[in-house]
């Protein structure tokens, strides 16, 4: 286990290495930074100059690639062009909140995909299996923006029962999570369904039946703690998306997260903030996938890392 975690480990390092460059890069084709910086219509050629001097813009860009991997070993993502101070403090200091709304979408996705994927596998062809098919279609159809605009307006504007933006109380959270939640839901409940149907095929569970043993244990220990493997699998995929949702989301509700911090980072085109933020989105990502694949020893225990 312990050389299956190092060897993982080692693997992120590239994969981030190829996050940074790109965006890196990506930021910088799009045209000259120091416009950004100061009105260069008011300055003169000399100023020009002197400015992007200071930050290093007239190096070749490759050596300005080298000196932003230089700062990176050391945590230094460079300083913000806004906040005149370093990017990667002002990312974390808004990384809890985007972690709780991230969090609590996701637990509400699992607390509605789990109950519906089981009842729509084994009520198949059901009213109950053709709504929440119908619905995990629906749902997955629909963008994160507009599904987060209509809750603002049902549930905000004209029933008042929540708040609109910000994160002063736990009623804040609702609408930002159930926007991101409903959306990942829907993918899970149609995976839950698709694999609980192939599992309750199998010849085990057929025995365990036969045995005597109680439905509700043949589906719970049995066929879900089986199902739920390929079901994670995707999950750790869909992270990316749930962090991409995060940014979206964040913006409409006023939710003071990374998200938010980076969506006018890029506006204001703040290249060290935004290149802090994809870095630390990256790295959670790949956290969530290998967390994924120890959590495989747990539900199955024939699984084995060398």
């Amino acid at each position: 286990m312990h050389t299956y975690l190092a060897r993982r480990l080692l693997q992120m390092i590239p994969v981030l290495l190829l996050v940074t460059m790109t965006i890196f890069f990506i930021i910088r084709v799009k045209g000259d930074p120091v416009a950004q910086l100061a009105p260069v219509d008011l300055l003169t050629p000399e100023e020009i100059a002197e400015l992007r001097h200071a930050y290093g813009f007239d190096r070749p860009i490759y050596v300005q690639y080298a000196e932003f991997l230089r700062g990176l070993m050391r945590g230094d993502f460079g300083t913000s062009f806004r906040y005149r101070t370093p990017a990667l403090p002002l990312v974390v200091e808004r990384l809890p909140k985007t972690m709780e709304l991230a969090g609590a979408a996701g637990l509400l996705a699992w607390v509605l995909a789990l109950p519906l994927g089981i009842i729509s596998a084994v009520k198949r062809n059901s009213l109950i299996d053709l709504v929440a098919t119908t619905a995990s279609v629906l749902g997955r159809a629909l963008p994160n923006f507009w599904l987060g605009i209509i809750f603002i307006l049902v549930f905000a504007v004209v029933l008042g029962w929540l708040p609109v933006s910000g994160s002063d109380t736990p009623a804040h959270l609702v609408l930002p999570a159930a926007t991101l939640g409903v959306g990942l839901a829907t993918t899970l409940t149609r995976l839950i369904r698709s694999s609980m149907l192939e599992v309750i095929r199998q010849d085990y569970i057929t025995t365990a039946r036969s045995k005597g043993v109680a439905e509700p244990t043949v589906l719970t220990r049995h066929a879900l703690r089986n199902g739920l493997i390929p079901v994670l699998t995707v999950f750790g995929l869909q992270s990316a998306w749930l962090m991409g949702g995060v940014v979206v989301v964040e913006q409409v509700f006023a939710w003071p997260g990374m998200g938010q911090l980076m969506v006018k980072a890029v506006l204001t085109r703040d290249m060290s903030i935004v290149q802090a933020g994809v870095f630390v989105f990256a790295v959670i990502v790949l956290g969530v996938n290998l967390a994924i694949d120890l959590l495989y020893t747990v539900l199955d225990p024939r699984i084995r890392y060398g």
